[in-house]
This record gives structure tokens, sequence and C-alpha cells, in this order.
């Protein structure tokens, strides 16, 4: 029992001490410690053009006879999507 709990003292050790290693090189190969990291910007000039990475879909709305309908529509490729629905 003795020796048991010897190996598994000495093995949980082990483990823990793997773990921080670990994380402090991690740390260290992300935040630079060891080389240091410069950032470079670059001011936007006249030819740079930003597009969305989605579509901009939004709701569109209309009356007919006193009651509200909607309906969803892409604005990135102009067209509708689904059918007019009322407004609860």
């Amino acid at each position: 029992m003795k020796k048991y709990f010897c190996h598994c003292l000495v093995l949980s050790v082990l483990v823990v001490s793997f773990i921080f290693l670990d994380s402090s090189l991690a740390y260290n190969q992300t935040f630079g410690c060891s080389v240091p990291q410069t950032l470079h910007y670059a001011p936007p000039t006249e030819g740079d053009i930003v597009s969305p990475c989605s579509d901009d879909i939004r709701w569109r709305y209309k009356s007919i006879n006193g009651i509200l309908y909607r309906r969803k529509y892409n604005y990135t490729t102009g067209t509708w999507i689904g059918k007019w629905e009322p407004v609860n």
C-alpha cells in the first residue's frame, strides 16, 4: 500500500510539472518573451476595399390594407429571401 501511494505521488508530481512546463513554453512562444516581436501598421490606401465576410440580410416591411408584412432582403446580392409574412 505504501509503495502504491509513493508511485501515485511521484506520477502526480511528474504530470503536474509537465503541465506547468508546457504552459510556460507556450506562453513564451505566444507572447515573445524570448524573442521580441514588433507590430507593423500599414495605413489604408486609396485602393483598399473592405468587403464583408457574410451577407447583409435585413427585414423589409410594407403595409397592405392596414396589415403590416415583413420579408427578408439580402442587400449584398440584391435578392429577396422567403415570402411576405404578416407581423404579429
